[in-house]
């Protein structure tokens, strides 16, 4: 803990130090070019320091699996001992930032690098000499691809949560997406240089960086497996099985001290990834020609930029394309949330669907339930909307049962259809008295009910006066005037039942009849 500090506040010391000192040129410091010189055990570096810009005052390389010693003249000013960690057969990528002493003369600078195998561990970096800004901005501009791709890591996966716990299908599929990410978002850390401040622990680093970097076309090839047809699931599952078997033989090889990972490389990004990758893009095609599918043709320009980034950082690893060792793969998490946010607009355009289709369905079933609660001579509700209500009623009410006087006898001497031509016209004229808030019902027979919500006695007695005297004056039936009697109850509240209103709705109505019909009673 206490290196890790001191690495730390030395580190931004010489950052924020050399804020204030004008930049330097590295050839102004250095006689000529660094001598290189390869040695059985390792690589030495050289050249003749000279004190012209002592702004110029900070070391900068990296290493794999190396101890060094930089000596300036005959001054030791800076050891690093590899750790010899016997879990892990790879020591990993470790970076060096050594502030030299003043020199009033010039003098030799000597950089050794010692290792086990050059090949094995990969050829060191060429020491540069620079001011400490400059040389601890070049460390934070090789790691700027990962600090991009970290805060879209974090974006689409809080995304892609949120639709997994608000979602039914495609889980699956919205699991892998995470697992992806979260590889991602491990790659960027473990290949960053800035890790090393915090965390100086190469070898792990280096064993979960290329076992991600292995495992991530599985990843990928599984996610294309989901969203393809079966038709092409078995050949999709053959690349798969193909990455899993070379990652695993390459990994296993690393742990058992063979350089699986090194000399791994040329097979996994030279002969497998390509050809399995063009593969995997021809049955995409063949999915989006044939099926129309639309997560085959989002799934393409990932795969391409996957595809593009793995073998470049593949080759940049041995040949050196870039002057820096950047991983682009990280970078790539931009190319997948151009899936990620098609997949999402499908999805929402799917549920969209979903909901129309369902609002239609609810729209139907709420007109068959409507008109299997319809009275279809009359137009009103019948017994069972009747029920319907009284479960759901609420606050104070009234009730009106109407009964058309001497029914009856105008079905005896006028037919049935004479009656039925009076209870259409009935409930035409009683209905224009009405308004949203009543409810108008068929009871039976030549008897209605009227449910008038929040009307006091004074309203429920008006209503029904309104339409006794509306009936009483209207030409129902050309042959025989048309009246009506009506009885009136009110609810009583908690204390009351549909039992005993029922019971004094009809006797009003029994007192209007009694009382010579065509007048309007209340309990």
């Amino acid at each position: 803990m206490k290196r890790v500090c001191t690495r730390i506040v030395a580190f931004l010391v010489l950052f924020l130090s050399a804020g204030f000192l004008p930049g330097g040129s590295e050839a102004a410091v250095l006689q000529d070019n660094w001598h290189y010189c390869d040695v059985e055990s390792g690589a030495s570096f050289s050249d003749i320091l000279l004190p012209d810009a002592p702004e110029n005052d900070t070391l900068f390389f990296e290493t794999s699996g190396k101890s060094v010693r930089v000596t300036l003249g005959d001054q030791l000013v800076y050891a690093y001992d590899c750790p010899k960690e016997e879990w892990l057969p790879s020591y990993g990528r470790h970076w060096h930032l050594i502030k030299l002493p003043p020199i009033t003369q010039p003098e030799q600078l000597r950089v050794e690098i010692q290792g086990k195998n050059r090949m094995e561990q990969g050829t060191p970096s060429v020491p540069s000499l620079d001011t400490a800004r400059v040389q601890a901005e070049k460390i934070f501009l090789y790691d700027l691809p990962y600090v991009l791709s970290l805060p879209g890591d974090l974006l689409l996966a809080l995304i892609i949560l949120m639709y997994y716990f608000h979602q039914v299908s495609w889980k699956s599929l919205d699991l892998t997406l995470l697992l992806i990410l979260f590889l991602l978002g491990v790659l960027s850390v473990s290949v960053s240089y800035t890790v090393q401040l915090f965390l100086d622990w190469p070898a792990l680093w280096w064993v979960l960086s290329q076992g991600i970097l292995s495992f991530l076309p599985v990843a990928g090839s599984f996610l294309i497996y989901q969203i393809v047809e079966a038709e092409f699931r078995r050949k999709i599952g053959a690349v798969i099985g193909i990455y899993g078997v070379l990652a695993v033989l390459i990994l296993t090889a690393e742990f058992l001290g063979c350089s699986g990972v090194f000399y791994g490389y040329y097979p996994f990004f030279i002969s497998v990834i390509i050809p399995c990758q063009f593969y995997t893009f021809w049955c995409l095609l063949c999915s989006m020609r044939k099926y129309q599918n639309v997560y085959s043709r989002f799934a393409v320009v990932p795969l391409i930029g996957f595809c593009f980034a793995g073998v470049f950082d593949g080759l940049n690893q041995f040949w050196q394309i870039m002057p820096w060792k950047t991983n682009l793969v990280p970078f790539c998490v931009y190319f997948l949330s151009m899936f990620v946010v098609c997949m999402m607009r499908e999805q929402l355009l799917c549920e969209r669907r979903m909901q129309e289709q369902a609002n239609k369905l609810e729209y139907e079933i709420a007109l068959a339930v409507e008109r299997s609660e319809m009275d279809a001579l009359t137009g009103c509700r019948n017994r069972a909307a009747f029920d319907r209500l009284m479960q759901q009623r609420e606050g104070n009410f009234s009730m009106l049962m109407l009964d058309i006087d001497h029914f009856k006898k105008i079905n005896d001497t006028w037919g049935h259809d004479a009656g039925d031509k009076v209870l259409q016209k009935f409930a035409a004229l009683v209905r224009e008295q009405l308004d949203k808030k009543h409810w108008f019902f068929r009871w039976g027979g030549e008897e209605f009910v009227v449910y008038c919500p929040h009307d006091a006695v004074e309203g429920g007695w008006t209503l029904a006066e309104r339409i006794r005297r509306t009936v009483e004056s209207a030409e129902i039936l050309p042959e025989q005037q048309i009246t009506v009697s009506i009885g009136i109850a009110y609810w009583h509240g908690a204390d009351d039942s549909d039992i005993a209103l029922f019971r004094r709705m009809d006797e009003a109505l029994y007192r209007a009849k009694h009382e010579g019909r065509n007048c309007v009673m209340q309990e």
